[in-house]
């Protein structure tokens, strides 16, 4: 897999150095096949080598659905139920929901698109659309919203910002997104608010911190349960790795 993925990114940035600024029919039945392949490549995963692929198996065999999963993903998996006898058939229903989605917000929004599905590949794709499936689909309506949010079309807005949290809760971030200006950036602004946020980290006042004085239980228990989870497997969220702070140096710079 790891392979195939390297491959069609080698291909997929070839494509958007040579089709820079021009997308033709050809490139749609091109994006359009590609789009295919990522989503059976998450369809047939191999489920023991991908983080949350096995709860999701557990999941599709339980007689019901674990409460803390959202209305409209608790949904999604009673249809996968209806209409699948094997999580594939469930990996693929969510994989061919949001991937489409996702392949009609960059057609939509982006003005280099090969250029933004090879970011999309990169960035994106294997941890939404391979591992989190459910925040997959949430992300990719957020996509779509770009639009109705550059041009303050507050109502689909709300419309589609609600339908996102309804697949994963952490969307309800996308709603904060309207009360900024989409005409203009401060550069000032956006740039010390990442410098900001690595201060209040080596502070130790992280998100988690802020969460437990949140006075809903549902949202402490949750993120305890990913706390313990973490802790249990010994993993640790690193924001001084080379890719972390790649990503940080490309944002100030393309800011």
């Amino acid at each position: 897999m790891d392979i195939f993925l390297i491959l069609v990114y080698i291909a997929v940035s070839i494509v958007a150095i040579i089709r820079c600024q021009t997308f033709s029919r050809i490139d749609q039945l091109l994006l359009g096949g590609l789009g295919f392949l990522l989503i059976l490549s998450c369809a047939f995963k191999s489920v023991e080598e991908v983080a949350d692929a096995e709860g999701y198996v557990e999941g599709f065999y339980a007689t019901s659905v674990n409460e803390r999963i959202e209305p409209l993903s608790t949904l999604f998996f009673n249809i996968s139920k209806q209409i699948f006898d094997t999580p594939v058939g469930m990996f693929f229903f969510f994989a061919l929901v949001a991937i489409s989605i996702r392949v009609l917000g960059i057609i939509k929004n982006a003005a280099f698109i090969w250029a933004s599905v090879a970011i999309y590949l990169s960035q994106i794709f294997i941890l939404h659309d391979f591992i989190q499936i459910r925040a997959s689909i949430a992300s990719a309506i957020l996509l779509c919203s770009i639009a109705p949010l550059y041009n303050r079309n507050l109502k689909l807005f709300l419309v589609m910002g609600s339908i996102a949290t309804l697949f994963h809760y952490s969307a309800i971030i996308m709603f904060a997104f309207y009360l900024f200006n989409p005409t203009r950036i401060n550069k000032w602004i956006y740039g010390s608010v990442l410098l900001v946020c690595y201060g209040l980290v080596f502070c130790g006042l992280s998100l988690g911190y802020v969460v437990q004085f949140i006075p809903i239980p549902f949202v402490q228990h949750a993120f305890a349960a990913y706390e313990l989870t973490m802790a249990t497997a010994g993993l640790e969220i690193n924001i001084v790795s080379w890719p972390q702070i790649m990503r940080c140096c490309i944002f100030l710079f393309l800011l």
